[in-house]
């Protein structure tokens, strides 16, 4: 090429990606799959038409990739296993629901990847009709993510579990105690004539702390020295499901608790003010021995929520306190009963009086 002349000009024009136009007219797909580059006329000399053909063309190329693949649905499961995280519960249930999938997947049903469609996925989730509908959602959460999996890595071009619909979850019976159930509870735990002392009033301190702080078992297990600012009457505490923080009041019957943990943990700010992870079985015999319904901490905190509800206090300050950032949106949700049922006795009141 002689100075100050001009390179000739290509032939070909990327418009996009994957997409080329060959001497202003008919466009061409350039993709690479498999570590093979593959050219093909799209026949056309629309561009809006090419687009199209262009994607189709992509998804034929997964499709034929997929149905190539011999992995199977075993082999699926153990791969996705070993990418699954988080807390150990999610885990526990995650590897749980993909056994349950192979257990129980239906005699006759392919079990090359490829092959399964969603009506085998269906006849595997009927097998569960005696089933809570939250633990067969649950096994659809991980058998849809592990299919999601096999897209992602083009081993399908579509998940046969979309379109499957989770299950209507029923209105669960939540007990709650009263507060003077409550307060029986503590007092039983702390009866020096039916327990042995070991570990005693820890465990009534435990019980005590989740009814009046309304906290549940990994805040109140979580609870360090360092947490506790007593002059401003606050404590800070950690929630592990969101893996957050957040600040509640030290309220006037958690007050003396505090301190007494306070007086029995070791000086060091690390130290934790409840030995426990856990009261479940202090709370069981407590509420067997009292011919109670078989409450838990949740019942607990459940009491205190709506008994500061039923005091006047605001929703939106019972969510701060419950660590939620949802401006009460929860609250007003689950307990609706209890603010409907307070909002009647106040204007029934009105009534009165003449």
């Amino acid at each position: 090429m002689q100075p100050g002349e001009k390179p000739p000009k290509s032939e070909w024009v990327k418009v996009g990606p994957c997409l080329y136009r060959y001497k202003g007219a008919k466009y061409y797909t350039l993709v690479k799959v498999a570590g093979k580059q593959i050219r093909r006329s799209l026949e056309t000399n629309d561009l809006a038409v090419a687009r199209r053909m262009l994607r189709q063309f992509r998804t034929d190329l997964e499709i034929s990739a997929a149905v190539r693949s011999k992995l199977t649905l075993d082999d699926m499961a153990a791969r996705y296993l070993e990418t699954v995280r988080g807390r150990p519960s999610t885990v526990t249930h995650k590897r749980h629901a993909i056994r349950r999938l192979l257990k129980d997947w239906p005699k006759g049903a392919p079990r090359e990847l490829a092959k399964i469609r969603r009506s085998h996925i269906e006849t595997w989730a009927a097998n569960y009709k005696d089933k809570a509908g939250s633990t067969v959602n649950e096994y659809l959460v991980a058998v849809r993510a592990m299919f999601d999996q096999a897209v992602n890595d083009r081993e399908l071009a579509v998940s046969p579990v979309v379109g499957i619909k989770y299950r209507k979850r029923g209105k669960p019976i939540r007990l709650t105690p009263t507060y003077e159930q409550f307060r029986a509870i503590v007092a039983d735990l702390r009866d020096p004539e039916r327990h042995n002392p070991h570990g005693q009033e820890e465990t009534a301190d435990y019980v005590e702390m989740a009814g009046e702080a309304g906290l549940g078992q990994a805040e109140i297990s979580g609870l360090r020295r360092c947490d506790i600012d007593l002059p401003g009457k606050l404590m800070t505490c950690f929630r592990l499901k969101t893996s957050t923080g957040f600040s509640v009041p030290i309220y006037p019957n958690a007050l003396p608790i505090v301190k007494r943990r306070l007086a029995s943990a070791a000086q060091e700010p690390e130290a934790r003010l409840f030995a426990f992870d856990n009261c479940k079985k202090g709370i069981e015999a407590a509420c067997r021995r009292l011919g109670f319904p078989h409450f838990t901490l949740r019942s607990l905190r459940r009491m205190f929520i709506t008994r500061a509800l039923m005091r006047g206090v605001d929703v939106q300050t019972v969510s701060r306190w419950q660590g939620h950032v949802d401006g009460g949106a929860l609250l007003l949700r689950t307990y609706a009963h209890v603010l409907s049922r307070e909002h009647s006795q106040k204007m029934a009141d009105r009534m009165g009086g003449e």
